[in-house]
Order: C-alpha cells, then sequence, then structure tokens
C-alpha cells in the first residue's frame, strides 16, 4: 500500500532496474487537472475504480469526491466541506471502495466516512488520531477494511510520555461498523520522528518500515521493508513468505547529502516548527521493498527501494508478478506518474506538473 513516510521525508523512491523487462506499453488515454463547468483540483489524494470502470477522485482541499465514467466524464460531486453527516475535512487521507461502498478517512473529523457508489451518505464510525493515526486503507470485496495504525509519537509532557496508539504497528482488519475483527500483522517498529527528554524532535530515514497492499486478486499482502519476504492473507491467516533474493542498496555519501538537502529545503517551509535537529539520521542502506499494488491483468506489482546517483533519472519501475505468483520481470512505469489504482488493461494516477497542479492521468496497457 502507499506509504505516508517517504512522503513526510521529502524522498522519492522508485524501484532498481532489472535485466529482464516486461514489454508492457503505455497509451495515454485521459490527462485533466479539472471537470466542467467548474471543478479545478485542489490536489488528488488518492483515487479508486469501481467494478463498471467508474473512478472517484478524492480532492482533500475541497473536501470532495469526483466520480467520473471510463472516459472521463463527469458524473456527479459527493460530499462537501463540514462535520455533519456525509461531509469531509480538508484533512482527508485515503478513499478505499469496499464491495459496493466508498470509505474515507478523515484526520479531521477523525472518523471514516462511508458512502454508497451513488453519492448517498451511508454511515460513520469513529477513528481517533490519539488511538494510533491511520497510515493506510483498503476495502475488501465483503465490504469489510484493512487500516494501518502506528505509534502517535509525543513529546514529553504532551497528554503522556511516550508513544500512544499501538505499541508497534499494526494491519487490522475491520468489519464495515468499525469493529476490529482481526489483527492481520504486527510489524517491526522504527520511528520517522523522535523525540529526546527535552523535547527536541529528530527526524530519521527508517531502513525498517511496515510493507503492506492487495495483489491483484484483491488479497492483503505483508511484508518488512529488511528483506524481500511477503506473505499472503488467506482464509484468516498468513500463508507462506514469497519474493525474490535482492541485495540491499547502500546508501552513498552523496545520497545523504541529496537527502539533507531535500530536508533542509522541506523545513525551510516550515519555519514555525521549534525545536526541531535540522540533521537527519541516515542507515547504512535502503530498504529493500516499500509497497504492494495491484496491476493490470490482475498481476502484482512490488516496488523496491532506491536512489539514483543522476537526479535526472524520474522512471519508476515495479516488480511485476503474476496472477499464479510467477514472476514476470521489471516494468518502468511512465515519468512522474503516482500510481494510484489499476483495473483490467488500465492503471490510474496522479502526475504533478512544476507548478504543482494535480493532473489525474489514465493509461492503456498493451502487452
Amino acid at each position: 500500500m502507499r506509504g505516508v513516510w517517504f512522503v513526510l521525508l521529502g524522498i522519492v523512491l522508485s524501484t532498481s532496474v532489472a535485466a529482464q523487462s516486461v514489454p508492457w506499453r503505455f497509451t495515454e488515454v485521459l490527462r485533466f487537472s479539472e471537470a466542467p463547468p467548474d471543478i479545478v483540483f485542489g490536489r488528488v489524494a488518492d483515487l479508486v475504480v469501481d467494478g463498471e470502470g467508474r473512478f472517484y477522485v478524492l480532492d482533500p482541499m475541497n473536501s470532495e469526491i469526483y466520480v467520473f465514467t471510463p472516459d472521463g466524464q463527469h458524473v456527479r460531486t459527493m460530499a462537501r466541506r463540514g462535520a455533519g453527516p456525509g461531509e469531509l475535512s480538508r484533512q482527508t487521507m485515503h478513499i478505499a471502495l469496499a464491495s459496493e461502498t466508498l470509505a474515507v478517512v478523515d484526520l479531521g473529523n477523525q472518523r471514516v466516512t462511508r458512502f454508497a457508489l451513488d453519492g448517498r451518505h451511508l454511515s460513520d464510525f469513529r477513528l481517533s488520531v490519539m488511538d494510533g493515526p491511520p497510515m493506510g486503507l483498503a476495502g475488501l470485496s465483503d465490504g469489510s477494511l484493512l487500516v494501518r495504525r502506528d505509534p502517535l509519537p509525543l513529546p514529553p509532557g504532551m497528554m503522556r510520555d511516550g508513544p500512544m496508539g499501538p505499541a508497534a504497528p499494526v494491519l487490522l482488519h475491520l468489519a464495515p461498523d468499525g469493529r476490529v475483527l482481526d489483527t492481520i500483522a504486527t510489524f517491526r517498529h522504527q520511528p520517522v520522528v523522535e523525540f529526546s527528554a527535552s523535547g527536541q524532535m529528530s527526524r530519521r530515514m527508517p531502513d525498517l518500515m511496515p510493507v503492506w497492499g492487495l495483489d491483484g486478486a484483491g488479497r492483503p499482502v505483508v511484508g518488512h521493508s529488511d528483506r524481500y519476504a511477503l506473505q499472503t492473507w488467506r482464509d484468516g491467516q498468513l500463508g507462506p513468505a514469497w519474493g525474490r533474493n535482492v541485495a540491499r542498496q547502500p546508501i552513498t555519501r552523496a545520497m545523504r547529502e541529496r537527502m539533507q538537502q531535500t530536508q533542509d529545503s522541506v523545513m525551510a517551509r516550515m519555519p514555525n516548527v521549534p525545536n526541531v535537529n535540522r540533521e537527519m539520521q541516515f542507515p547504512d542502506s535502503l530498504p529493500v521493498i516499500w509497497t504492494v499494488e495491484p496491476g493490470p491483468f490482475a498481476t502484482t506489482l512490488v516496488g523496491r527501494a532506491t536512489m539514483w546517483e543522476d537526479e535526472s533519472r524520474q522512471e519508476s519501475p515495479w516488480d511485476v508478478f503474476a496472477p499464479d505468483g510467477t514472476y514476470l520481470g521489471v516494468v518502468a512505469l511512465p515519468a512522474r506518474f503516482r500510481l494510484l489504482a489499476a483495473r483490467d488493461d488500465r492503471i490510474y494516477g496522479v502526475v504533478l506538473d512544476e507548478d504543482d497542479v494535480s493532473y489525474v492521468v489514465v493509461y492503456r496497457v498493451t502487452r
């Protein structure tokens, strides 16, 4: 699942290129940053596609969900800004398709809001940030949900010392009403942010982080970033590990300097953040993997973390596994494209241009 930690760090990760390539070709079929007559995207946070090919775009800045036909015609707008039934704050993060419903994580209102596909508000359940911030959401075909929750680091004297929420990141299986049905996985923990006894905040780039997502069949997959070993959740339990034998990429001095410069740029835009250690902590090597996503043709895509020495390289390759688990090779997605969803022969995502304008882009994939 698309993580949050690399966004917080201001680092863009892609996967390393292997010798064997998957011969997919990508043809752009849709690209737009607005929907007539008067909708202009503020920021595209997430996107899902239903069984009919309609896609739903979550825009936190406008507190709305835009619905489009497969050929990009605007059908309706769902939700509006507020705290009442069927309303969303500007702190929405994730949207998930669960059976014939949509679920949205709303941090501002500290809840998950569910909608019917026709836009009707169905229900809400509480999701308190103080019980562990939600770091991702996915829906299953039976209407249940998956949510990852992490410890919440707090400075000494704020609420209580130490982290709040779970002791380590967990992936929870939730009923449609928010009841916890199962804990699918508990991940080893390496915090991105830590506080000293004096309250100074330090930041680190982790080499150990939770990895999870859905495979091409919509089943949960979990793993850890320090090795290429993943497990698929079937019939209420995790199956045997699968993956590849991949060496970790060392972090060079040049990489550290580039990442520190990125962090300095990020922190310069937040001058009011007090008591922050500006020097970042770096591990000796990058994580091996960082996400799992369903791909076109019911494939499963696995992202392997790397950083290019050449800053001009912007391609984003992924390892591709067939529906039967066979490794097919690596495919490079289009440059600057952030994958958000895939269905049949199409992939859906966002491209951010030089002026930070969000474009929804759809590619048709041929093989």
